[in-house]
């Protein structure tokens, strides 16, 4: 009886196909000659399977399917508790999907991987890669793809004599080259953008270097060029305005007005990353990181308010500065080596003492200052003899007690002081690791040439280099002291680096030393 009724079914179904095949045709119907006791059954899985169409096309971009149908055990983007259950998903999932919406699935989950491999490359964090995808997922809802014109290639008319089946395996090759060239301009295009606009700036030849997907199951890889990534940026201006707008308090309108403050803040952040980024394969010191920090910041503003080195590309910028700090460590580091020659000859023709003899020799060269004596009109001893003792005792109480080993012990006067801290500030700079690097070490960490480095140094560092100098001084030396109690500074800044009030007091020492070349 089941199996009877299931082949009625079925016969029911394949009666109503064919009816709406010849009503497609002649545009008219002749009746439904459906058996009646099936007709609502047949009707019910026809609407059922549209709803059902319609579901998945409306999902057919949705991230979370491709990951599940694609995605593999090192995503960590798949959450999975059970695996299991997650296989089973899978495979009906993938039974429900016609091809397209398959290919739809694959192509996201690839350029998905293109870019989370980008910018783990690129060492951007988390929040700018999460915004960087969901952007992308919105392009391919809108576009319905990854189209980006003027990126595909073209295959050549020149036949040289091959057979239509190699013309077809070529230009299907092509096809797939020119798909993953559109994948890789869009996401490089993209991740520029939201990395720029939250604070982590990138070289757009930094970010095409950092996408070499490959084509296919071929040989050959993708490499990015600058003009993909451009044309690629200019398509999304064009569906998506708001992705392409300037990073905040890049304006001078902005720095000057309204919330300018917090605006000011979000660009030196941006800077500060920027210029972290582009020294981390320099291994500079502490002091000298937080220095190329601060004059980038400078320059920076410099640049936006009174267009100072207007249209200088920023990684250009920062490379002068680099090399600038570079400079001004190496000429400090010079001085401090002679000065501890020049020491160490004049220690070595006195006898030797040791500090422990030095210091009790100042203990006994010590005398207090004499104590004033108070004078009355009135002239009489007694009289005065029992107001002269408790300002003995308020005087001896309010004294500090003397300990040698404190700063205002040893040092006495002025020029002691001065000396004092010129020799510990000699002494920190000798035992600095070396700040001077090579321009080779400076090109292959920000990716600019020598001559370009070379040629803002000449023309706008070097001759404002007192200035430069004098705000690392002032950063370091004024810098509020509620500021630093209450953490308002950042722990990377300069005035909160070890040493830096040390190694910058007298920064200005460098200027006369430093050259042009």
């Amino acid at each position: 009886m089941e199996k009877g009724h299931k082949q009625a079914l079925q016969d029911a179904k394949l009666e109503r196909k064919i009816i709406l095949k010849k009503s497609a045709e002649t545009d008219q119907t002749d009746g439904n000659p459906v058996r009646s006791e099936f007709d609502t059954i047949v009707l019910q899985e026809e609407e059922d399977a549209h709803r059902l169409h319609t579901a998945l096309y409306a999902d057919k971009w949705s991230l979370q399917r491709a990951i599940l149908l694609y995605g593999n055990s090192d995503d960590h983007s798949l959450q999975s508790i059970n695996p299991a259950q997650d296989e089973t998903d899978r495979e009906e999932l993938l039974s429900q999907l016609d091809g397209t919406l398959k290919k739809a699935s694959q192509d996201l989950y690839t350029a998905y991987s293109m870019i989370t491999r980008a910018a783990q490359k690129l060492h951007l964090p988390e929040r700018v890669m999460n915004e960087v995808v969901h952007r992308l997922v919105r392009y391919a809802i809108r576009r319905d793809g990854f189209i980006v014109k003027g990126v595909s290639s073209r295959l050549s008319k020149d036949t040289n004599n091959e057979s239509k089946q190699k013309r077809k395996d070529a230009s299907e090759r092509l096809r797939e080259y020119n798909k993953m060239k559109q994948m890789g301009s869009l996401g490089a295009a993209i991740l520029f953008l939201t990395a720029r606009n939250l604070g982590w700036a990138r070289t757009v030849v930094e970010i095409c270097e950092s996408f070499a997907p490959w084509a296919g199951n071929s040989n050959e890889k993708v490499f990015l060029k600058p003009k993909h990534c451009s044309r690629a940026v200019a398509e999304i201006k064009s569906f998506f305005p708001e992705y392409a707008r300037p990073p905040v308090g890049s304006t001078a309108e902005g720095l000057g007005h309204g919330d300018g403050p917090q605006r000011s803040s979000n660009e030196s952040l941006s800077v500060s990353n920027f210029a972290d980024h582009f020294t981390r394969k320099l291994q500079l010191p502490p002091v000298a990181e937080a220095s190329t920090r601060v004059l980038l910041a400078h320059c920076r503003q410099e640049q936006v308010e009174f267009g100072q080195n207007s249209g200088t590309k920023m990684s250009t910028l920062c490379a002068a500065v680099v090399y600038f700090v570079c400079c001004m460590g190496s000429v400090m580091q010079k001085v401090a080596r002679q000065v501890q020659l020049d020491n160490d000859g004049k220690d070595a023709s006195p006898p030797p003492t040791s500090t422990k003899r030095n210091y009790s020799n100042r203990e006994q060269e010590y005398e207090p200052p004499p104590k004033k004596r108070r004078h009355s009109d009135r002239g009489t001893k007694s009289c005065m003899e029992p107001e002269h003792t408790d300002y003995d005792n308020s005087e001896k109480q309010d004294e500090e007690p003397f300990d040698v080993f404190t700063h205002s012990a040893i040092v006495e006067d002025r020029s002691q002081k001065l000396e004092y801290e010129m020799r510990r500030m000699w002494d920190a700079w000798a035992e600095q690791m070396p700040w001077s690097r090579s321009f080779a070490e400076i090109e292959q960490s920000c990716g600019v040439s020598r001559n370009t480095v070379m040629s803002l140094y000449k023309a706008d560092l070097y001759p404002r280099r007192e200035t430069l100098l004098g705000v690392l001084k002032d950063t370091v030396s004024k810098t509020e002291p509620n500021n630093r109690q209450a953490g308002k500074l950042s722990p990377s800044s300069l005035p909160n680096t070890p040493l830096a009030s040390i190694l910058l007091a007298h920064i200005s020492t460098a200027g006369a030393l430093m050259s042009d070349r």
